[in-house]
Order: C-alpha cells, then structure tokens, then sequence
C-alpha cells in the first residue's frame, strides 16, 4: 500500500537570462509546487541563479520574480 497524502511534488525550469544594458547572459533553476487537485499557493523558489545575477524580487510567480544584473544593477530579461 503506498500513501501520498501530504507528500508533494515539485515542478522544475531554467530560465534564460539576459542583461539589456550589457549583454551578460546566464540561467537561473526554478520551482514550485506542482498540486494539480488545489489552488496554486504560490511557492515559486529560486533554487540557482547563474553567476552575475542575482534575484532582485521573488514573486509568486514568474510574472512577479525578477532578476538583476550584478554588474551593471539592471533588471534582465527572461
């Protein structure tokens, strides 16, 4: 008999990041609960940010997360 009740899962991504102001490039490893029965409860995590980023905001989700460039302060594109 296997149970799973209160166990959970996480979904995983990178993300592509992408300085404007001066072109440094990296990726970032996030996750988040993955509970297809309830609601999203907004437990994104950023597990790993690439060297010369930074997370600057984390959000609930990718909408609301931002990252930073560490050399120049901007906020990358993802």
């Amino acid at each position: 008999m296997c149970h799973t009740v209160g166990m959970m899962t996480r979904d995983s991504w990178k993300v592509h990041l992408n300085c404007p102001a001066c072109g440094v490039v990296g990726e970032a490893d996030v996750s988040e609960d993955a509970q297809p029965l309830t609601p999203q409860t907004g437990t994104l995590t950023v597990d790993r940010v690439s060297d010369g980023f930074r997370t600057r905001t984390l959000g609930s989700s990718m909408r609301t997360t931002k990252f930073e460039c560490v050399r120049c302060g901007m906020v990358t594109q993802r």
